[in-house]
């Protein structure tokens, strides 16, 4: 029987940023727990800068003739120059890579007349050469409604309006990323709750650097600047205690599990109905190809729209065809076809790192790192995520 998502999708369609993630107990910058250290026991924080002293992890720089304060726990940027290109300059520091969701939070912004605009343009580091490569550009505009732009890095944009907003409203923003950072997300939360999120864009692969945000409005401040090795949606001080995987399970890194559950499409429980002899697919990632149909018994996160489906299953040898035996219930991490694939193609992490066997442990794990990163099961992804 199909689960029913009980979890409202959250969000509208269209723009990149901040995800709001747990706030450690401590002040000040905040460095991530060993790399090593037991699931159970992990801190996901990498920075927490609460501006209560000059001393940061990030750098905060002025753009262009632009005041930057830090002090009183607010960093406060005002703009003398009305012409649109002065602001704040943000970056990481060399070796901060461990940084895969970032978020400004505590947003003051003073009031601008229609057409005011804040223009974001985000940064990665190009992971062959170094190199700091823009990500995407968005501007936000006050147009009697709030208009959100994105313009991607191969030049073209898409824009929405978003009624009854103005900067005033805005609380936080949130730079999030998947894929190995081939994807990227900006989320703006307002002050009454709701938030606006984008579709995932889609660059070349790179690691959080900063942004550059240039503005027209005088004067904009924040109280709170964090980084996160992953997104969270539920977490109490940024450590987290996760339910173990059985023993049928390889011992993995620590981020493992939580990464796939991020990088996710769909995560089912489903019984393998037929299993066909590995091919390769024109175009395709990964080797060889193992062609295997599902019944569908429950969805923990997103929505298949289907009681019988088919996965391509990467193999790093073909030891790992016992896997795959007619009747066995697994529970699978998939994503969509990726490029050179069929559209509709539904594919693993590679060498099945997604496929695992169904037990009520391993259920009860899966269901921790959803509910960690998603917010609770069956969060049904947007169109466009």
């Amino acid at each position: 029987m199909r689960a029913k998502p009980w979890f409202p999708a959250v969000a509208a369609a269209v723009v990149l940023a901040f995800l709001p993630f747990a706030q450690p107990a401590a002040q000040g910058p905040q460095p991530a727990g060993p790399r090593g250290a037991p699931l159970t026991a992990a801190s996901l924080v990498v920075f927490h800068d609460t501006f209560n002293s000059a001393a940061t992890y990030a750098s905060y720089k002025p753009l262009n003739g632009a005041t930057v304060t830090i002090g009183g726990v607010r960093l406060t940027v005002s703009v003398s120059d009305a012409s649109g290109q002065s602001g704040l300059r943000f970056r990481l520091p060399a070796g901060g890579t461990g940084v895969r969701c970032a978020k400004f939070d505590g947003f003051d912004i003073a009031g601008g007349p229609i057409g005011s605009r804040m223009v974001w343009t985000w940064f990665g580091l190009d992971d062959l050469t170094g190199q700091e490569v823009v990500v995407l550009q968005t501007t936000i505009e006050k147009t009697g409604s709030f208009t959100v732009v994105h313009k991607k890095q191969n030049g073209t944009t898409v824009s929405v309006h978003i009624p009854d907003k103005d900067w005033k409203d805005v609380k936080s923003k949130r730079w999030d990323t998947r894929r190995g950072g081939k994807q990227v997300q900006l989320e703006i939360e307002w002050k009454d709750g709701t938030k606006y999120s984008s579709s995932w864009m889609d660059p070349s692969a790179s690691t959080i650097a900063g942004f550059d945000v240039t503005t027209d409005l005088p004067e904009f401040s924040i109280d709170d600047a964090e980084g996160s090795e992953v997104h969270m949606e539920a977490a109490v001080d940024g450590t987290v205690a996760l339910a173990p995987f059985d023993l049928q399970v390889p011992r993995t890194a620590p981020l493992h599990w939580l990464l796939e559950t991020k990088d996710a499409d769909h995560i089912v429980a489903a019984t393998v109905d037929e299993v066909g002899e590995p091919v390769r697919v024109p175009g395709g990632q990964g080797g060889a190809r193992l062609t295997v149909s599902y019944r569908l018994d429950e969805e923990l996160l997103g929505t298949l729209g289907a009681e019988r489906f088919t996965v391509l299953h990467s193999l790093g040898s073909r030891s790992q065809l016992r896997r795959f035996q007619p009747g066995s219930s697994l529970l699978l991490f998939l994503r969509r076809g990726e490029e050179g694939e069929p559209a509709a193609a539904l594919s693993d992490f590679g060498r099945p790192a997604g496929v695992i066997p169904d037990s009520a442990q391993n259920r009860r794990a899966v269901a921790a790192r959803v509910e960690l990163i998603h917010g609770g099961l069956s969060h049904a992804p947007s169109e466009n995520e």
